[in-house]
């Protein structure tokens, strides 16, 4: 799927890992290649608060994995100020999660809406994993991110590398990353 430029493109969490934290992945050429053009200007991240804190718990586990040593809330906060930093480098606009749940002060529907587009998506079979499971679909919070950017206006796409999620059936188209920047 090619966007136009000037497309806004919702982040999921497992991009910005990937750039920040997996250096040896297969996925990070993929998600260099898309944020060097979010960089340049041709597209314009927004992402929510909810993806911080996916990223903030991959990044604690992956620091205390090098240090061998579990981080203290201190060091944890000052990683978390420092990833919001880094994401902001790049012109993201961050949505409060907790108001996107709400709308607006109606009762929560994230969640329901997250189960109706899981419940509503397909199994897809990754030929390409090199993992035990290669059977992907959407998860609950895969479908928490596609209520939270049907919520913020104006968002063409959800940017992800996570090929079941790929198959997840909103409002709003996905981006497979490693397909569509091989």
């Amino acid at each position: 799927m090619l966007l136009p430029s000037g497309s806004r493109v919702y982040v999921d969490s497992n991009v910005w890992a990937y750039y920040f934290v997996g250096s040896d992945h297969r996925h990070v050429p993929a998600c260099k290649r898309f944020l060097r053009e979010v960089a340049e200007g041709r597209f314009k991240a927004v992402a929510s608060t909810f993806v911080l804190q996916e990223l903030l718990a991959i990044a604690v586990r992956a620091r205390s994995q090098t240090h061998g040593a579990a981080l203290t809330p201190e060091e944890t906060e000052l990683l978390a100020e420092e990833l919001i930093e880094k994401v902001r480098k790049f012109g993201t606009e961050i949505h409060d999660s907790d108001l996107l749940a709400s709308s607006g002060g109606l009762p929560v529907t994230a969640f329901a809406r997250s189960h109706m587009v899981v419940k509503g998506s397909d199994a897809v079979y990754d030929s390409s994993s090199t993992g035990k499971v290669r059977w992907k679909s959407p998860g609950a919070a895969d479908g928490l991110h596609c209520a939270f950017a049907e919520r913020i206006e104006d968002v063409d796409a959800i940017a992800t590398c996570d090929f079941g999620m790929s198959q997840m059936h909103g409002s709003v188209d996905v981006l497979y990353l490693p397909g569509e920047y091989k």
